[in-house]
């Protein structure tokens, strides 16, 4: 894949980006010259949509504080943001349809939005875009809240005293391993068991 870090028309200056497998797009894979600690993902580079962000893109980064995602983004790689230490804010815009494993994994400062003893990141307009993980492991039954769209992979993960689900008609994507481990869990509900995704990650 073609890899550049030059400058694009839109969001910050020097962060890389390399043309996806088909051609047709561009994958946001890094900081590449960039030194800023807030960024904004360019929309547009080279005259092609940006439609994702690279597994492990900006993982292990703890000068990184902000992060904003354009709407022309429909993934997030997986640990693309984990063991970001200082990282307090992501904004995922509506059109995100799949985000990876551990894509926000032990990056403790990242301000959530809390609902029913889950930890939810999205945007002004749908808060509860992305359910991320269980506020404790000993979480013993869940309802994803309405607006969700997305169960990242890994979210309730070695929660082993879930014992009941309820995921409603408008979750599109489940990641893998989204209840990996969780021995107790005895019931669980889909209001769309036929359309939503899952990814291989």
């Amino acid at each position: 894949m073609e890899e550049k870090t030059t400058q694009s028309n839109h969001g910050t200056q020097g962060l890389r980006y390399e043309l996806s497998e088909d051609g047709n797009s561009y994958i946001c894979t890094g900081m590449g010259d960039c030194r800023e600690r807030e960024i904004v993902i360019a929309s547009e580079y080279l005259g092609k949509s940006v439609t994702g962000i690279g597994d492990g893109a900006f993982a292990y980064l703890d000068g990184l504080t902000a992060v904003i995602i354009p709407d022309s983004v429909v993934s997030i790689g997986a640990e693309a943001f984990s063991e970001c230490g200082n990282l307090k804010t992501v904004s995922i815009p509506n059109s995100v349809r799949q985000i990876g494993i551990f894509a926000f994994d032990a990056s403790p400062a990242l301000r959530y939005r809390e609902y029913g003893g889950v930890f939810y990141l999205g945007n002004a307009t749908n808060p509860y875009l992305a359910l991320v993980k269980a506020a404790d492991k000993g979480i013993r039954s869940h309802f994803t809240h309405p607006q969700t769209k997305i169960i990242v992979g890994g979210a309730f993960m070695d929660c082993a005293h879930l014992a009941s689900v309820t995921v409603p008609r408008n979750v599109e994507f489940i990641g893998s391993w989204a209840f990996f481990l969780c021995f107790g869990l005895q019931e669980a509900w889909f209001g769309n068991p036929c359309g939503w995704a899952t990814s291989d990650d």
